[in-house]
């Protein structure tokens, strides 16, 4: 039990990790705008009010809370799906990881999460239809999801070998 844990939390944390030296990589070479976790600390904060839908009517900037409840939520969602490899394919993922339930997880699920769930409870709408652009908004997602799967999948390898 307590190995899963330890995977469990590294390959989230890490993951996770990458993804954001991704987007920071991404702002400060092609002036590419990173996530603003604030907005999603907001967010779930208003999931306690029971508000499922992000209300920015008010036009005012996330605070220090919101942005601290926005971080620790990320990184909160990328140990679930972590968590997620080992419910669905069991201890033997930790001992021999393959890349195929990563990019179920990693890739597949986070994007569909992110397009269908995450974005239409920020309110842009499913996929970021109301986002300026929709299209480049979603191919930065998909890449940015590839990063995560492979960071997920190679840190797994590493663990692996410390067994």
């Amino acid at each position: 039990m307590g190995t899963i844990i330890v995977f469990t939390l590294v390959i989230g944390v890490v993951s996770t990790l990458v993804l954001d030296l991704w987007a920071l990589l991404q702002q400060r070479v092609a002036g590419v705008e990173a996530p603003d976790w604030g907005v999603a600390g907001r967010w779930v904060k208003g999931l306690t009010r029971f508000q499922f839908v992000l209300d920015s009517s008010d036009g005012q900037a996330p605070t220090h809370d919101d942005k601290v409840v926005g971080w620790i939520f990320h990184y909160l969602v990328g140990i679930a799906y972590a968590l997620l490899l080992f419910l669905i394919w069991g201890y033997a993922f930790a001992v021999h990881p393959t890349l195929w339930p990563t990019v179920v997880i990693g890739l597949f699920l986070t994007t569909f999460a992110g397009l269908f769930i995450f974005l239409p409870a920020l309110g842009a709408g499913l996929a970021g239809a109301r986002l300026p652009d929709q299209k480049a908004a979603i191919a930065r997602m998909i890449v940015g999801h590839v990063v995560f799967m492979l960071a997920q999948y190679f840190t797994a390898l590493c663990l692996a070998a410390t067994l």
